[in-house]
Order: structure tokens, then sequence, then C-alpha cells
């Protein structure tokens, strides 16, 4: 394919057609806004093979599988992304990224959004370090494997979980090695842009399970005051008990928020 952009404020080098060899996308330093519908017809950039494989679909396996698979190498420094659906609350799903059937990392970072910020869906591998992701409902979720290093965690506000994962119905072995989201070596705070009238202490949630079959890790993660006790609910109403097939963990969690002594029990 061809890498192009149909706007001339924004700087980008182009053709870069060989699927052989890496291709680079330059883009200086510019602000670059898009005004009007956005969708998933629309999108800034396309890392997966094709439109219908970056859908997310409903229900507990989401949208049908595709045999096509996309970027294996994918690779993005020092460029923020921000969904300005609401520059002031959440009103609906709103992605700052869509990872899907391909391998993508993402270094020095940042992703704003209020709901669903980061997607990691079907047969994608996805590696956040360094990097800043502001949310406040589910603004991790997904259906693949996601790994963020010394990242920031930077709530807006506190709805749903801070993550929302799909596993598979397989051996607890490979669930484990293969599907989920981790943490590791990062920080979970109150976001400096925040609306200052919000009162999030002990409100935001770890996470809550998509399926029965999440996976979710924290690992040496440091936790402010905003972290719920319990640190893990129910994904809603129609699913009121967290499944023993759900796999919840963390690993050295420090910080006022980090005291796992309420959390649920350990069979979840």
């Amino acid at each position: 394919g061809q890498v192009t952009s149909s706007y001339s404020t924004l700087p980008i080098s182009t053709p870069f057609a060989n699927a052989s060899q890496p291709n680079l996308v330059q883009i200086f330093n510019s602000v670059f806004v898009e005004n009007g519908i956005d969708d998933a017809a629309s999108d800034v950039l396309t890392v997966a093979p094709n439109g219908a494989a970056g859908l997310i679909g409903a229900g507990t396996t989401g949208a049908p599988a595709q045999d096509a698979f996309g970027n294996v190498d994918f690779e993005m420094y020092n460029v923020d992304v921000q969904n300005r659906t609401s520059l002031t609350f959440a009103i609906s799903q709103a992605l700052a990224t869509d990872i899907s059937y391909a391998n993508a990392s993402f270094y020095g970072c940042g992703f704003a959004s209020f709901q669903d910020t980061w997607y990691t869906g079907k047969n994608a591998s996805t590696f956040g370090v360094d990097s800043v992701i502001f949310g406040q409902t589910d603004y991790l979720f997904g259906f693949g494997t996601a790994w963020f290093q010394s990242v920031i965690l930077a709530a807006r506000g506190c709805g749903g979980g801070t993550a929302a994962w799909k596993g598979t119905n397989s051996s607890l072995t490979e669930r484990v090695l293969r599907y989920g989201t981790y943490i590791a070596d990062s920080r979970m705070i109150r976001s400096p842009d925040a609306n200052v009238m919000l009162n999030i202490t002990d409100d935001c949630y770890l996470g809550r399970p998509w399926n029965d079959w999440a996976v979710t890790v924290y690992l040496n993660t440091f936790m402010e005051d905003i972290i719920q006790p319990a640190s893990w609910e129910p994904f809603d109403s129609a699913r009121p008990t967290i499944m023993n097939t759900t796999f919840y963990a963390e690993y050295y969690s420090t910080g006022p928020g980090g005291d796992t002594f309420n959390r649920i029990p350990i069979e979840h």
C-alpha cells in the first residue's frame, strides 16, 4: 500500500509502498486536528490489514475473525494522540488507538480520551513504554495481548474499570501466556487535567472482566489513593459475579492505593 495524507497541513513523507522493508513516516513538530465525523472508515492511520480487522464487535466474542494479518512490527515514537470527542467529560466510546491483527509498539507517546482510550484487538500484540494514557472508563480494553512498561495511567475520572479485557476459553496456561493486559513498573495517578470538583478517592477499579476469561496483571505498580480497595468489580448487573475463570493478579503494588488487604477473594 501507500501511506498518504489527504491534508496538506500534515507534513508526511510519501510514498512507502515496499512491504518487504521498513517504511518510515515522519511527523514533524505539528498539531493536526481533524474536524468532523471520524470513525473506522475514516481513521487517520491504518495498521491492521483492512478496516474489518479493526472492528471491535459486541458480546463475549466480538467481531468475526479475519484471515489477514497487518503490520508485523509497527513502531511509533514521541507522538501524542487525542480523541477530542469531548474535552471535558466522557460521552461514549471514544478510542485513541485501535490495534488488531498486528504487532505494534509505542515509545514516549501519549494517548488521551475518556472511554476506551486504548484497544488491543484480536490477534494483536502491543507494547507501550515510557508513555502516558489518559482515561476514565475501561480505558485499557481488548482481546489481545498488551504489555505496558513504565507508563503513567492518568485517571480523569472513575467508571467501569481501568482495564476491561476478554480472554479465550482455553487452558489456564495458554491464557496466561498469550492473552491479557499486563502493567509493569508503572504509576496510576489522578490526571492533572481531571475536574478539580470530582472526588475520585477510593473510586477507581483496577479492572472488570469483559468476559469470564479475562486476564489482567499489575506488576510493581505505584497506585495513588484513587484505587478502590476491593480493586476488581463485576462487569455489569447482568453478570454480577466475577467467575473463578477470570485471572487477576497483583505483585508488589505500592502507594496508598496499593494495599491489597481488602482486595476481592483469592479465588478470582
